[in-house]
C-alpha cells in the first residue's frame, strides 16, 4: 500500500518523510513524499496561490500514481489540512478515494490557529516566533541564506493557511488515525475532528508539535499497528 505524505508549513516532504523509508513497515507500505511546488526538488517552480490549487494538483498526481490500487494519505500540520481536503475531493468525485487518512499535529479544518497570521510580522519577529515554536534552530534563524531563500517560502505557506476558508462538507468516512502532541491539543480541540470524520482514533505522541522529526520509533510502531488493524 502506498502512503502519500504531506509536509508541514515551510517543510520539504522529501526531507521530512524520506527518513521514514528506512523503518520497518508492515503490509508492504511504501512511503511516497508529495513535494509541493516551490520546495525541495520542485524549488524552481512557482509557489502555489491557494490551498485549493495544491489539492487539485496533488490529487491529480495521486490519481495517476495509485493506479486504482488501495492507498493511504498522511499529512502533518498544514499537511493534515491538505490530506483532509484531498480525501474530501476524491470522496466528492466518487472515484479513487483512499482507504485510510492519517492526520498528525493538525487542528480540525474549521478551527484556524491564530498563529497563521504571524507571517505578517517583520522578518526578525517572525524568525523569533519560529525559534520559540521549535520550527527552526537559533543557528538557522541567523543564517543569511535561510533569511533570503527559505523564510519567504515559510511565510507564503502561513499566508495560504490564513487565506484558507473552511466550508461545511460531508463527513469523511475513511478510517482516520489522528496523532498529536500535548501542545497540539489546547482545550481538547484535537477531538473536534470528530465533527468532520466519522471513524477516528486518537493517539498522543511524546514530543512537541514536530514530533514526526524525532520520535520515529513511536510513530512508526503506532502507524504499523493502526494500518494493520484496517487492512487485515
Amino acid at each position: 500500500m502506498k502512503l502519500y505524505c504531506l509536509p508541514y508549513a515551510g517543510g520539504s516532504a522529501i526531507s521530512i518523510f524520506t527518513k521514514y523509508k528506512s523503518y520497518p513497515w508492515n503490509n508492504d507500505i511504501q512511503i511516497i513524499p508529495l513535494e509541493l511546488p516551490g520546495k525541495g526538488i520542485r524549488f524552481e517552480e512557482e509557489l502555489p496561490s491557494s490551498i485549493e490549487e495544491i489539492v487539485l494538483e496533488l490529487s491529480d498526481f495521486i490519481l495517476k500514481d495509485s493506479q486504482n490500487e488501495e492507498y493511504a494519505v498522511w499529512g502533518h500540520s498544514m499537511g493534515g489540512l491538505l490530506a483532509y481536503e484531498i480525501v474530501y475531493y476524491f470522496n466528492s468525485i466518487g472515484y479513487n478515494a483512499p482507504k485510510i487518512m492519517i492526520i498528525s499535529g493538525s487542528r480540525p479544518p474549521f478551527i484556524k490557529s491564530e498563529k497563521v497570521t504571524q507571517y505578517k510580522l517583520g522578518d526578525k519577529a517572525f524568525i523569533q516566533y519560529l525559534i520559540n515554536s521549535n520550527g527552526i534552530s537559533e543557528g538557522l534563524g541567523s543564517d543569511e541564506m535561510f533569511k533570503e531563500v527559505f523564510l519567504p517560502i515559510i511565510k507564503h505557506d502561513f499566508k495560504l493557511l490564513d487565506l484558507y476558508n473552511y466550508t461545511k462538507k460531508q463527513m469523511i468516512n475513511q478510517n482516520t488515525f489522528i496523532l498529536y502532541s500535548e501542545e497540539d491539543n489546547p482545550n481538547n480541540i484535537i477531538f473536534k475532528w470528530r465533527e468532520v470524520v466519522c471513524k477516528s482514533v486518537f493517539k498522543q505522541i511524546e514530543g512537541n508539535h514536530y514530533f514526526i522529526n524525532n520520535n520515529f520509533d513511536e510513530v512508526v510502531t503506532y502507524l504499523n499497528s493502526a494500518i494493520n488493524s484496517i487492512t487485515f
